[in-house]
């Protein structure tokens, strides 16, 4: 017997052990659930908490065991146990559909209660089990017998803490056709062990599996197998340290990889017979195609390998299970930025630069994704950008009467990063579809603020506030409540003749953005006419090239009301040309405490007030600035003209002040014309 296989079993009798731990806490239900009814009301529990997946959400009526004691969570996975014994508790947990990964007490936590110690809000994160279904085969024929075992190199406990390797051993025996299948794993990073009296020992590839995975038809080959040898030199003649890779010229069988130790040296044992490539990547640089070699099942081929020198920028980017990441890039800076995108297989690559222009600075980034530390980086050397993954967000989608929406869009409207980095809804290509009673989950997303928006024929758009997302979090749930749309419709005139105006162009704004803005044009009576509206306070844009431009803001609109809005243009000045805005006349930009006022115009209601530019806006008619876009402050800030608002403003020096400040018309000359972002 090999010492592989004598470490399996070692590991095996764990896993026996661990049973029997198991059986003897489940023999003690009765006793436990009878000691809790007895519990005066008013007690507080000795141990408590929530058990969830490995998303956040709760499991309900999972099994909780502490000690000798056993409970079932409820509906929210909530569970507490009162007057349990004052020593060092193991707990564990288990549920239909769900597996800790582990074995006997390697995975499960223990809770110190010594010295009349309480236990709160204890999480204990029970995945969804994975599936893996396969084929042992030898040549192509199958292996009856074999014993399947698996060996982890990465998983959870549930504590939610990383784990030390551990192998389940005979978790399945091949059937008469070479078939197994383990219905219920713990997710992680493992490789299948094959056992064979005929072949001897046989080991697959790393796999990954997140929870509730399925991975089926896997074919393990266990046929006799030669191998290759041999030492990695660098242009120089340098033993290199690197990762070796086999790629089979046959798709049908398995590419192998192996890392040589700091002389250069590899090798690689339980090589099929056939035609491979060479693929070599120095823990330093590139990966390189070095060669071709023939394989024979019977041999044993020594073949040195000398790589080429490379001055290119390069390396990967992974996640913090060392899986490639595809949506991320780099920006490499250098007096200019350079934006690298990277490959599906995370890598990246960059020799457009001239290497006597250095120090290079990169970040690596990505909107599902946290950015990286900023890091010196040199050319010929390989960089691994490891990004942690962001959070999610749930919620559910439905009617104006509340009824659930299956199938209804979700997707980002727009969102801002934690590092005031903004993207806009076409720089995501997340979104998903709500299920049959109208929930979602959308991600993962960078840590920072988005809104989401849904979309149902048949009704208006709806838009989310804010939502802050953090790395690995779930934020949620949130409601989006469609609505039946509302109207809006008018009358365009010259504000001095009282002429109804043609041609003028009509544009509905949102202060969120929900696509292309809904336009249309005045007819030859002056007349104009929106349907399907969102309900909120709006704001319409009206132009024509006879006219001075005018900006009509806080516009209220209700939920499937019909609301009659006349529009007076004034004739434009050839001399003096311009615009017309109901606000205040500040311009606001975003800042990390508030909206920064940018100008002021000479004669409006904010100089009037005293406000003033780096003034800094905290909150708006009560509304905190770190619950608002830009947009939004800009929407609340706009109005009809003799209403007022009310702004808590900061200077630099004097603290904080409250002011109220009545809007006007304000007319803006052409040379001072405002942009979205103003709150004129």
């Amino acid at each position: 017997m090999n010492k592989r296989l004598l470490a399996l079993l070692c590991i095996a009798a764990s896993l026996v052990g661990g049973l029997v731990w198991l059986w003897l806490v489940t023999d003690d239900v009765g006793s436990a659930e009878e000691d809790r009814s007895a519990v005066a009301d008013g007690d507080l529990p000795v141990l408590s908490g929530r058990v969830i997946d490995a998303s956040g959400r709760s499991v309900p009526g999972a099994n909780v065991f502490a000690g000798g004691a056993h409970m079932r969570a409820d509906d929210d996975g909530r569970f507490a146990f009162y007057n349990l014994p004052p020593h060092l508790t193991p707990v564990d947990a288990t549920a239909d559909g769900h597996h800790r990964a582990g074995v006997g007490s390697l995975g499960r936590p223990s809770i110190d209660l010594t010295g009349g110690a309480r236990v709160d809000d204890l999480f204990l994160v029970l995945p969804r089990a994975a599936s893996l279904s396969g084929r042992v085969v030898a040549g192509g024929r199958p292996v009856q017998g074999a014993e399947i075992s698996l060996s982890y190199q990465f998983a959870e406990g549930l504590d939610g803490d990383r784990l030390k390797p551990h192998t389940i051993s005979e978790m399945a025996i091949t059937g008469s056709d070479g078939s197994f299948v383990l219905p219920s794993i713990a997710p992680g990073r493992f490789q299948i062990f094959v056992d064979t009296e005929e072949y001897g020992f046989a080991e697959s590839d790393e796999i990954y599996m997140r929870q509730g995975q399925s991975l089926q038809e896997l074919t393990i080959d266990v046929a006799p197998t030669g191998g290759l040898h041999g030492t990695i030199y660098d242009d120089d003649g340098f033993p290199v340290a690197a990762t070796v890779t086999l790629e089979p010229d046959d798709p049908e069988l398995i590419a192998q990889t192996t890392n040589s130790n700091d002389d250069g040296h590899y090798a690689l044992t339980s090589l099929s017979e056939g035609r491979y490539r060479i693929l070599v990547e120095p823990f330093d640089g590139p990966a390189q195609f070095v060669d071709h070699v023939f394989i024979r099942s019977d041999q044993d081929k020594t073949l040195d390998l000398v790589l080429d020198a490379d001055p290119a920028i390069f390396g990967r980017v992974v996640d913090l299970y060392g899986e490639p990441v595809d949506d991320a890039h780099i920006i490499i800076q250098n007096g200019v930025d350079r934006r690298i995108r990277v490959g599906d297989d995370g890598r990246f690559r960059f020799d457009e630069f001239d290497p006597d222009t250095g120090p290079f600075t990169a970040i690596a980034s990505g909107p599902g994704h946290e950015a990286s530390d900023e890091r010196v980086i040199e050319p010929g050397r390989k960089e691994v950008f490891e990004i942690a993954s962001g959070g999610s967000i749930i919620g559910r989608v439905i009617d104006p009467d509340g009824h659930p929406l299956a199938d209804a869009r979700i997707a980002i409207s727009i969102g801002e990063s934690a590092d005031d980095i903004r993207y806009h809804s076409r720089q995501f290509r997340r979104e998903t579809r709500s299920d049959g009673r109208g929930e979602f989950e959308l991600g993962p997303l960078r840590s920072g603020r988005y809104r989401l928006s849904a979309d149902y024929d048949g009704y208006t758009r709806a838009t989310s506030d804010p939502i802050r997302v953090s790395s690995g979090a779930t934020s949620g749930p949130i409601v989006l409540r469609l609505e039946s749309g509302a109207s809006l419709s008018g009358v365009v005139r010259d504000s001095e003749t009282g002429e109804p105006v043609r041609g003028a162009q009509l544009i509905f704004v949102h202060p969120v953005p929900r696509g292309r803005p809904p336009t249309v044009q005045s007819d030859d009576e002056g007349r104009y006419e929106f349907d399907t509206l969102p309900s909120g306070r709006h704001t319409l844009h009206v132009s024509h090239n006879l006219y001075d431009f005018e900006y009509i803001g806080g516009i209220q609109i209700q939920e499937g009301r019909h609301l009659d809005f006349d529009v007076d243009l004034d004739p434009a000045d050839p001399d003096n040309p311009g615009q017309n805005i109901q606000g205040i006349g500040a311009s606001l930009e975003s800042g990390t405490d508030g909206f920064r006022v940018t100008s002021v115009q000479p004669d409006s209601p904010a100089e009037s007030a005293g406000i003033q530019p780096d003034d800094v806006i905290v909150s708006i008619d009560g509304s905190s600035a770190e619950d608002l876009t830009l947009e939004m402050a800009v929407q609340i800030i706009r109005g009809e003209p003799g209403e007022s608002v009310l702004l808590r403003v900061r200077r630099a020096g004097r603290g904080l002040r409250t002011v109220e400040v009545t809007r006007e018309r304000v007319f803006i000359p052409q040379e001072d014309r405002v942009v979205r972002e103003q709150a004129r």
